[in-house]
């Protein structure tokens, strides 16, 4: 803690002037900030079994205190330093049980200083992280400092290329007499840019170093890209095309004989907010991608009721992952220990998205502070064909997440292997890209895009390809119909040989008779050929018409109708066909209903099984502080019933919207007599411009056929800020 001291003194020793001395250069900018949060829950559990009943109460206190400067010490020259200190306390205690009790705190001082002009700028910053926890399950103190100091320097010239340097040293130990690791972090930028043409070039090198094992991992990569972005005839015809190489090696070193090393394997992760508990019943097409414009999840938001999907598709199938991370953004650098319990989590893996299997593998969840990643380890390891998702359910009954938010940026998978000590591993990334855009005539246009990537590994010798290619075409046939069609084709290999082929085909036509009155005629197919596994070709066909009405002014309805057969040498035919309906209606400025409906049959050699869901949501505000909303949701298929409602009334009682009172009440049951209730009133009062006050009270029940529980919870928030 010495090192945190020193800081603080001198932070101390730069505010203390700041606040009592007027500002003799530039301007100052101080912000204070002070957190509350206090959660107490009270959860039941009757076994209707025998009778016996367990319960448990838990309470947990987080106060969180920050104080940010900014100071402009000369035009050119800008100081930000600040410190947050974090304290945690949590305490349960079930019946039979002994009382637990753990504390935290997290203190965090910074210091940052930036010369800056419109030529070039050089910055440096310091930082420490001090923590501590004790608790009755930990012997003493565990304790962890981190300490890191960064250096960073630009030059932008004009019209030569522009280039960046970068340093980066931390060390991290549980006591200061000795530094368990260290890292330091060399990162070179340049860029330019020469009439239709953009350079970049980029070397990183990153060392490593286990005081505790003597062991060390030093990396280096190059990467170099060029774009080039052109028209012609007038911009009728528009050309971009891009290259970029990439080539690593990682050395490790050491005293053992043997280094397990986390191996990141290729592919994209894909998520799905308010997801059934069990992924067969996801329709794969309603995943969302972290690289699309949807706001990332956040493991905060999932409460009672609610589940989270997060999942990884390999780009090489037949895979094996032995740990899931999570690249979080904490608010607070702190991930409530709600969301790291195992028992919330759950496993599946699969070949096409759709038919899940879920693993048997025990799970443990980890969160690195440091790096803000939320580890997910899986024992032992999975054997993933090509997708993999976990469910992230809400906490055990009355006992929610609290605090700020979770929200996750990526979702990488892991697989661990050994490694000699003394090995370089090598990985060399080869891109293509071209595309082609013609405006052959005013109602038509083409397109062609064309992508390669070659991926070398000494690891094991890896070499794998992707090639994939499109063409499309639009054209307008008069003011009502339009017509798109695109064909594409996309082939990977591995070790040089043919690993698998697909093509894709659809064409679609649009008409707008009238600007209340649209239709879509939608066909698209698939072919996909498998030349490894065996698994023979496999078609999907699926035709869908869509139409939009609007009826009268307040009063929108669509309606679509589909069919999809697919085929498959393993799997064999199976067909599915589908209708929904949906309307919103305003009949006036204060009301408004949303109702849908959708039926689906599902056909295969098993027979036909169909599938009913509807929704009914109203709104109504009567006044201008006053409001009302309810909903009633209905899911039906072969000897399952599922019904549920919720309701809510919230009410301003000052006319200036400082304060918001809201009651809620949700219901669920289903045709086995399993049934869910909450109550859940809450307040929030804006007290000043620096002080928000809220309550929130929850109270409710989950009976099932085995156990009844019943929950208890009320949360208190209060923050105090000066910016």
């Amino acid at each position: 803690m010495f090192g945190a001291r020193v800081l603080l003194t001198v932070l101390l020793g730069m505010l203390l002037p700041t606040l009592l001395m007027p500002a003799i250069a530039g301007s100052t900018s101080l912000r204070l900030m002070y957190d509350l949060n206090y959660t107490e829950t009270k959860s039941e559990t009757e076994d209707r079994s025998d009778g016996s009943v367990s319960e448990s109460e838990t309470d947990r206190l987080q106060q969180t205190y920050r104080v940010d400067l900014s100071k402009q010490l000369f035009p050119t020259l800008n100081l930000n330093t600040g410190i947050q200190v974090e304290q945690n306390r949590n305490n349960s205690e079930t019946v039979g049980e002994a009382e637990s009790s753990t504390r935290d705190q997290q203190i965090l001082p910074y210091v940052d200083l930036e010369w800056r002009n419109p030529l070039y700028s050089f910055s440096g910053g310091y930082r420490e992280r001090y923590a501590r926890r004790r608790g009755d399950s930990i012997s003493g103190t565990d304790k962890d400092y981190v300490t890191s100091y960064n250096l960073r320097g630009e030059w932008r010239p004009v019209e030569f290329p522009q280039l960046e340097l970068n340093y980066l040293h931390s060390e991290r130990d549980d006591n200061q007499d000795e530094t368990d690791s260290e890292s330091n972090t060399w990162l070179v930028n340049s860029r330019y840019e020469y009439k239709d043409y953009e350079f970049r070039y980029s070397f990183l090198r990153g060392e490593d170093r286990n005081n505790i094992n003597q062991t060390e991992t030093t990396t280096s990569t190059h990467n170099g890209r060029i774009r080039l972005n052109r028209s012609f005839l007038d911009g009728k015809l528009n050309l971009n095309a891009g290259l970029r190489m990439e080539y690593s090696t990682q050395e490790f070193t050491g005293n053992e004989t043997f280094i397990d090393v986390d191996r990141s394997l290729s592919g994209s992760g894909f998520f799905l907010n308010n997801s059934d508990l069990n992924p067969n019943d996801i329709d794969p097409g309603n995943y969302l991608s972290f690289e699309s414009l949807n706001p990332n999840p956040d493991l905060r938001n999932i409460s009672n009721g609610n589940n989270l999907a997060l999942g990884f598709t390999l780009t090489d199938s037949n895979g094996v992952v032995d740990r899931v991370d999570l690249v979080v953004n904490p608010g607070d650098g702190i991930v409530d220990a709600a969301i790291l319990d195992a028992g919330n989590w759950a496993v599946y893996v699969s070949d096409n998205k759709e038919d899940w299997t879920p693993t048997i593998s025990a799970i443990n969840v980890f969160f690195d502070q440091a790096n803000n990643i939320i580890e997910i380890e899986l024992t032992p390891e999975v054997s993933v064909p090509e997708h993999i998702v976990l469910i992230y359910s809400r906490p055990a009954v009355g006992s929610p997440p609290t605090g700020p938010s979770v929200e996750i940026t990526a979702i990488n998978a892991v697989d661990i292997v050994t490694v000699a000590e003394g090995t370089q591993l090598t990985t060399q990334v080869y891109q293509a890209q071209f595309g082609l855009g013609w405006q052959a005539t005013d109602s038509t246009r083409f397109s062609y895009t064309f992508n390669y990537q070659e991926r070398r590994s000494s690891l094991f010798d890896e070499r794998n390809s992707r090639l994939n290619n499109g063409l499309t075409v639009i054209h307008t046939f008069n003011d009502i119909f339009t017509g798109t069609g695109r064909v594409s084709a996309g082939y990977r290999w591995d070790q040089g040989q043919l690993d698998s082929s697909t093509y894709n085909y659809s064409a679609r036509l649009t008409g707008r008779y009238l600007e209340t009155l649209n239709q879509s005629l939608i066909y698209s197919g698939t072919l996909e050929q498998d030349e490894d596994d065996g698994d023979g070709d496999s078609t999907s066909n699926s035709l869908i018409l869509r139409t939009n009405a609007a009826l009268y002014e307040g009063w929108d309805l669509s309606f679509d109708q589909g069919a999809t057969q697919q085929n498959s040498d393993r799997d064999g035919e199976s067909k599915s066909y589908f209708v929904r309906l949906q309307t919103s209606l305003v009949p006036h400025s204060s009301y408004n209903l949303i109702a849908e409906y959708s039926i689906d049959w599902d056909q295969d050699g098993d027979g036909t099984e169909r599938s009913d869901t509807g929704r009914l949501r109203a709104f109504w505000v009567p006044l201008d502080t006053l409001s009302f909303s309810g909903e009633i949701r209905l899911r039906r298929s072969d000897g399952d019933d599922q019904l549920s409602w919720e309701s809510s009334a919230s009410w301003l009682p000052l006319r200036d919207g400082s304060l918001q009172c809201v009651l809620a009440y949700s219901e669920e049951e289903d045709r086995d007599g399993n049934r869910t209730w909450a109550f859940t009133p809450n307040l929030t009062w804006e007290l000043t411009h620096f002080a928000n006050l809220s309550l929130r009270y929850s109270r409710g029940e989950e009976e099932t056929n085995s156990e009844i529980n019943s929950f208890e919870t009320a949360l208190l928030n209060f923050r105090i800020f000066y910016d």
